[in-house]
């Protein structure tokens, strides 16, 4: 007698589980990591849009690997040049444009990485 053979679940994937964790879960590690990576986009997504032209220069520090978190909802976001790393929240941030009351790229990229957390 053959053991019952359980399969990914995920979009008609159908790869065979083996481990505990991808049978509970009914997905296989790579499929999972992909429907991971795929909600914390789309939770990034949302939470850029209040802040509107800056997504885009938001999204390529994120990219580029320049945001790394301090605590909870606190995070250091290294500049553009690589000179400086800032302290920034979705509320508040340490550079010059902040400074002057303006919302900047470390702001939005700190939404953005709160945004994420909240859906891993």
């Amino acid at each position: 007698m053959t053991p019952e053979v359980i399969k990914c679940q995920r979009n008609g994937c159908g790869r065979p589980l083996r481990s505990a964790a991808s049978i509970a879960r009914k997905m296989s590690a790579r499929c999972f990591a992909i429907a991971r990576d795929e909600k914390r986009a789309e939770a990034a997504r949302l939470a850029a849009v209040p802040f509107g032209k800056l997504n885009a220069p938001a999204t390529d520090l994120i990219i580029a690997g320049k945001l790394r978190p301090v605590r909870e909802n606190v995070w250091a976001v290294r500049s553009t040049d690589g000179k400086r790393e800032y302290t920034a929240t979705s509320l508040s941030c340490e550079c010059r444009a902040a400074a002057f009351g303006y919302l900047c790229k470390h702001r939005c990229a700190a939404a953005m990485g709160d945004a994420a957390r909240e859906v891993a």
